[in-house]
């Protein structure tokens, strides 16, 4: 009786090229909790701290955060700061899921389409 004994299999790999730049990959990336707030009532001079304080407390602590502010019935030029001012100072850890008319009015009259409301309720790649 003879007895075979098989070499163990190696793998053949290739080698990746490496940058200093950071992967792009999402299957790479270890995921953040998602936060959804929705608004809804008005969000005006005194609502409007605190949501954004709430927002960015949220992103401080870890957090991806999707704001649907679709049933906002009414915002001031206050309101929509702070929504810019989250959008802006959270990066692409804030963003929107959906706007309703009230934002969106008001967006398009005091900042015309350089509003980061308007272009992030358009979505990626819009102009």
């Amino acid at each position: 009786m003879t007895t075979a004994t098989a070499a163990p299999r190696t793998r053949s790999t290739t080698a990746r090229p490496t940058t200093d730049r950071p992967t792009t990959d999402r299957a790479r990336r270890p995921r953040r909790p998602s936060v959804e707030v929705r608004l809804s009532g008005d969000l005006d001079l005194s609502a409007a701290p605190g949501v954004a304080d709430h927002v960015m407390a949220l992103v401080d602590g870890g957090a991806d955060v999707v704001l649907d502010v679709s049933a906002v019935a009414f915002v001031d030029c206050c309101g929509l700061s702070a929504l810019e001012r989250c959008l802006v100072l959270g990066g692409d850890r804030v963003r929107l899921s959906r706007t309703g008319d009230a934002v969106d009015d008001l967006a398009r009259l005091v900042a015309g389409p350089a509003s980061p409301l308007l272009r992030a309720a358009a979505g990626p790649g819009a102009a």
